[in-house]
């Protein structure tokens, strides 16, 4: 899936032939130019994103995240300037200067963090909100007053703990029956015994090489090698 929009990203910019490439090269020549590109830029984003992750864990998201649109610029604009003249040495457009093409490097950076990470973060509130208003089948089970939000569960033998936005409550039930209950929720597997609602996700830390989801209470959840894929997916690694 990610293989073909990569793809057909390369062909949108191959036609269109930015940075002057149009009339540099042929139909081809423009498309591997733009393949090599796309691929060396997700390398260097995810190199780059699990070096910040492993030296400033302990770092606010924001600051690891702007952390990393600057370094992704600094490496990546550097391979854009010579990959460009070396792939196109006949180009009939001068090349830009590095500070030139840092800054437009730099709000693509930035523009595809919004649109990757704080878009997200901004519609969680109201997912939030429709979660309360409709509690999954799980909440009846719960006091009779309870009106908060469900965060995670976890299962120790025959009891499933729920933590919620107004405390922790021991249900002895199977957890697949639980999980079964909260079907109305979005959520993920962090391991077999684990279970967190999306929304109630504030920020992912990396302690010792793994990722943490640390959650609006402060709870933090440790994700196995298992269910990594399915939370990267997801948008929250």
């Amino acid at each position: 899936m990610r293989i073909g929009v990569l793809g057909m990203i390369s062909v949108l910019f191959a036609i269109a032939g930015p940075f002057g490439t149009y009339e540099a090269g042929d139909f081809g020549e423009r498309l591997l130019y733009w393949m090599v590109l796309i691929a060396i830029s997700l390398v260097d984003a995810i190199c780059i994103k699990a070096l910040i992750s492993k030296y400033f864990a302990r770092f606010s998201f924001l600051t690891r995240e702007c952390l990393v649109i600057l370094a992704m610029t600094a490496v990546f604009t550097a391979f854009l300037q010579v990959w460009t003249q070396a792939a196109f040495p006949g180009l009939t457009v001068s090349p830009p200067g590095y500070l030139l093409l840092a800054s437009e490097v730099l709000v693509i950076c930035a523009a595809l963090s919004v649109i990757i990470y704080w878009v997200p973060q901004i519609a969680r509130p109201a997912e939030q909100q429709e979660s309360v208003a409709q509690q999954p089948r799980l909440a009846r089970r719960l006091p009779h007053d309870f009106s908060g939000q469900i965060l995670r569960l976890t299962v120790n033998g025959h009891i499933v703990l729920v933590v919620t936005s107004q405390g922790s409550f021991d249900l002895r039930m199977r957890f697949a029956d639980a999980v079964e209950e909260i079907a109305g929720l979005t959520g993920y597997f962090t391991h077999r015994s684990h279970w967190v609602n999306q929304s109630a996700v504030s920020h992912v830390i990396m302690r010792k090489g793994r990722p943490v989801l640390v959650m609006k209470n402060q709870d933090e959840v440790s994700v196995s090698r298992k269910y990594q894929t399915n939370i990267e997916a997801a948008g929250l690694l």
